[in-house]
């Protein structure tokens, strides 16, 4: 499976396929699903939520060609009984509970060691798995930018932006160390979303300092594997947490 993907992508970057052209079926559900969300809702959806929001959207589209539509208010009634219920505290709770000094003094203490680290102004807390894995990755001597939002780390050697200045991570970037990090509290799962080393072997320790004290009741995720082996052995060397492979 990962052979393939790989060989998919490199017929796509050799002919320069365009994306409604190479997969026609999953460009109509992400087109669909963008304008849903941005017309809609305004894209005011929250990463804590989302998977909601995926869940309403699968009913609505896998129901688009239904020609009997008083059966879809029934298929949502009987949904609904079959479901617990859940409170309304349960479904505006976005953060995790968490001591809101931890963040303040991660900042103070990471900023004296020759690298810079800032947080966007909506994190006002941060998990202390998620505290833990950003000071090991500031231990890493190219790492000297990092960047944690609500629900993701980016860390580099580099940045790129004038106004709003992200850390590089961009797989096969020709001179970024970086990693870009996405995490959910509620499930529990941390994804590699990119990484890259132009330096050989940098890209084995950025893993080590993520995975160091991720509690095994913690998910890694990955998505795609365009490496040729390297997450096949990180998996083989951290065998006892539960790799998620989408």
């Amino acid at each position: 499976m990962e052979k393939r993907w790989l060989l998919l992508l490199l017929n796509v970057w050799e002919r320069n396929v365009e994306a409604h052209e190479l997969l026609p079926h999953v460009h109509l559900v992400d087109s669909l699903l963008k304008k849903w969300i941005n017309g809609t809702h305004q894209g005011n959806i929250h990463p804590y939520h989302l998977p909601y929001y995926l869940d309403e959207f699968a009913f609505r589209f896998n129901r688009r060609f239904s020609s009997y539509r008083g059966k879809l208010f029934y298929r949502l009634i009987q949904q609904s009984l079959a479901c617990q219920p859940k409170t309304y505290k349960d479904i505006t709770k976005i953060s995790s509970p968490v001591n809101k000094d931890l963040l303040a003094q991660l900042i103070e203490d990471v900023n004296s060691k020759q690298c810079s680290l800032w947080a966007l102004k909506k994190v006002k807390t941060i998990e202390p798995v998620i505290e833990k894995c950003v000071r090991e990755l500031s231990k890493l001597e190219p790492l000297k930018y990092i960047k944690i939002t609500p629900n993701s780390i980016l860390a580099s050697n580099e940045v790129e932006g004038n106004v709003i200045k992200n850390p590089v991570t961009k797989p096969f970037h020709n001179s970024a160390i970086g990693i870009h990090l996405v995490y959910d509290f509620r499930f529990k799962m941390l994804e590699f979303c990119e990484i890259n080393s132009a330096t050989k072997g940098w890209g084995e320790k950025m893993v080590e300092a993520v995975l160091k004290h991720l509690p095994t009741d913690w998910q890694p995720a990955l998505v795609f594997d365009y490496s040729s082996g390297f997450w096949e052995k990180m998996q083989v060397k951290y065998n006892h947490l539960k790799w998620m492979l989408i």
